[in-house]
C-alpha cells in the first residue's frame, strides 16, 4: 500500500507493475476523477499481461483499417498505453502489421475494420486469440 497527499483537483490515478514472479501486470487506472478533501482509498486488481503481434494479410493501406481486442461479450479492451490515452483501436500499418505491448491475459478476439465499424460492435475479420501471462500471441487474419 502507498500513501499520496493530493490537493484537490482532477486527477488520473493509475497502477503499473510487474507480479511476484517478475512478469509484467496489465496497467489500469480511474480514468479521470474529482478528488476533495478528505482520505480516500483506491485499490486496483492488476490482471496478470501478455503482449500480441499480429498481420493481417491483402489489407488495403487506404482502406482506414484499425485492430482491436474485444472480450467474449463484444466489449472493446482499452490497450494502447503508448499515448496519454489507453484506446481500443489501433490504426493497421501499411504493411498490415500490428502489435499490442500489454494485453490482460485471457482469451479474446482480435477484430479488424474502420473505427466507426469496431465502435459498433462489427468487423471485417475477426480471430480469437489466448493471451497469456508473459507471452507473446501471434495472429494472422
Amino acid at each position: 500500500a502507498r500513501t499520496y497527499e493530493l490537493s484537490p483537483g482532477l486527477y488520473w490515478i493509475g497502477a503499473k507493475a510487474r507480479g511476484a514472479d517478475g512478469s509484467p501486470c496489465f496497467p489500469i487506472g480511474t480514468g479521470l476523477v474529482r478528488v476533495d478533501g478528505g482520505e480516500h482509498r483506491v485499490r486496483f486488481h492488476l490482471a496478470p499481461a501478455g503482449s500480441i503481434e499480429g498481420l493481417v494479410r491483402d489489407a488495403d493501406p487506404r482502406a482506414g483499417l484499425c485492430v482491436a481486442l474485444a472480450t467474449t461479450d463484444g466489449r472493446l479492451v482499452p490497450l494502447d498505453a503508448r499515448r496519454d490515452d489507453m484506446l481500443a483501436a489501433q490504426d493497421l500499418s501499411a504493411s498490415g502489421r500490428f502489435s499490442f505491448d500489454s494485453a490482460p491475459a485471457g482469451t479474446y478476439e482480435v477484430r479488424v475494420g474502420t473505427l466507426e465499424e469496431l465502435d459498433g460492435g462489427y468487423a471485417t475479420r475477426r480471430r480469437v486469440v489466448e493471451v497469456r501471462a508473459g507471452e507473446t500471441a501471434r495472429v494472422e487474419l
